[in-house]
């Protein structure tokens, strides 16, 4: 949302459609101007029919207000151009503004007494003294609309030092994520690589390795450093598209993770007027370290509000117990697992889960490499499904039938042109992967020790 653009459109002397039309845009908008909506987004927040909005639209675009951009399987990208560029409107009434009545002045003479002299000829010359108001097209607008064909360019990359290759690989990801690459992007990523020590272009290509649609300098520290370096890019003659060197990637908390462990056990303790002792605390580590911050965090909350139990202070038996006792608390782990997996070891790479439900929920969903397609604002809608499914399943407690490796961009592409596949990640506990179905967990080791 644009504060300036919107101060400055709710100033403007357009007719009510357009000028609301306007302010829902600039809502949208990026102090640069730049904005996605859909029309049918821009009907709910105006409360208009698409007819009206598209004319709107239509109109502002005429007036100089704005550009439209078409983008070929994508939404339509607007640039709004900035408020010292837009067009000084008249001030003249509309056409359906009420007749004023006009009255002669008091000390005018009486029309019947006095003789008025014949109507002269006026001259369009405008008096010595009066301002020329001089309206030019501002010579920015040509390159707003090239910037709005452009939301995938690398010259900001290249810029910043960034290779060719490199800024192209990002731009394509990028692209097949359905994420511009903003100036504020950018920055973002320059910010985060500074703390983590890296460069830039390091940086870009620790996300192209692993599919990610940003980075955060949390993510390379501790363990996460360390799977980083096995899940690195690297490539093989005569082995098309790069395949990828892999390890269990364990789901759970990390080293980073104790200190909030230890604020929110902490938090617990405070509530019944229990204060943990080092012993205990590490006993609550050995027994919780296993399973997701979040997903302990919920545990903890639902356990201070139970009715029958809630009263005492849960130990880690009453933890696990509500992590693994309902098919909604199954269903919640599954969804972290698969987050973040997405988010951290990306879809370009097969993975296997230690969860063979897992797997049938993504099948059904369209399969690990749409996962990888989806952008924030579906990731809700994703989870709400992916959940759903699950616990459907989870209730009846029969395990499907399911694949045993959910196939990643490198090897759909390898296995096409008849090349060489690499080892799948496994992601979760190595011990459960051995109550997953012999056969296909046959088939998955095989595959490992084929590479």
């Amino acid at each position: 949302m644009s504060v300036k653009l919107m101060t400055a459109a709710f100033v403007t002397s357009l007719p009510t459609t357009q000028k609301f039309v306007f302010v829902a845009l600039c809502d949208n908008a990026s102090d640069e101007g730049n904005c996605f909506p859909s029309i049918s987004t821009l009907c709910k927040k105006t409360s208009l029919s698409e007819r009206a909005v598209q004319g709107a639209i239509k109109r502002l675009v005429e007036m100089g207000y704005m550009s439209v951009a078409m983008r070929k399987g994508q939404s339509t990208e607007y640039t709004i151009f900035q408020p010292d560029e837009w067009p000084k409107l008249s001030t003249t009434p509309a056409s359906d503004a009420p007749p004023q009545e006009m009255r002669p002045a008091s000390d005018a003479p009486h029309p019947r007494t006095t003789c008025t002299s014949p109507p002269q000829e006026m001259r369009g010359t405008p008096a010595p003294r009066a301002p020329i108001t001089i309206i030019e097209p501002s010579s920015n607008h040509q390159g707003n609309r090239q910037k709005a064909q452009a939301p995938f360019s690398t010259d900001l990359l290249i810029r910043e030092g960034v290779p060719d290759d490199v800024a192209r690989d990002f731009a394509e990801l990028r692209k097949r994520l359905k994420a511009p690459i903003s100036e504020t992007a950018v920055k973002g990523l320059v910010r985060e690589a500074q703390k983590a020590g890296m460069t830039l272009t390091e940086v870009l290509e620790t996300v192209c390795a692993n599919g990610w649609r940003g980075f955060k300098a949390d993510w390379m520290k501790g363990g996460v450093t360390k799977r980083i370096e096995k899940i690195h890019l690297r490539t093989k003659p005569r082995s098309g598209i790069a395949s990828k060197e892999t390890d269990f990637w364990r789901c759970g908390m990390t080293q980073d993770d104790f200190e909030k462990f230890e604020d929110l056990l902490a938090g617990v303790g405070e509530i019944y007027g229990k204060t943990l002792s080092e012993f205990a605390l590490s006993l609550w580590w050995g027994a919780l370290k296993n399973y997701d911050l979040a997903a302990i965090r919920n545990a903890l909350s639902r356990h201070v509000v139970n009715p029958d139990n809630g009263q005492y202070m849960p130990k880690p038996a009453d933890v696990v117990r509500m992590l693994g006792g309902t098919s909604t608390d199954s269903a919640l782990i599954a969804w972290t697992k698969v987050d973040k997996a997405v988010r951290q070891v990306g879809t370009w790479q097969d993975v296997v889960f230690d969860d063979p439900l897992i797997h049938r929920v993504i099948d059904e969903m369209g399969g690990w490499i749409e996962f990888g397609k989806k952008t924030e604002d579906d990731w809700p809608f994703v989870a709400r499904e992916f959940e759903t499914r699950y616990r459907g399943y989870a209730s009846r407690g029969v395990t499907p039938e399911y694949k045993g490796v959910l196939t990643g961009i490198a090897n759909a592409n390898n296995s096409r042109l008849g090349f060489d596949c690499g080892k799948p990640v496994l992601i979760g506990e190595s011990e459960r992967f051995a109550l997953m179905d012999a056969p296909v967990f046959a088939a998955v080791k095989r595959r490992q020790e084929e590479i």
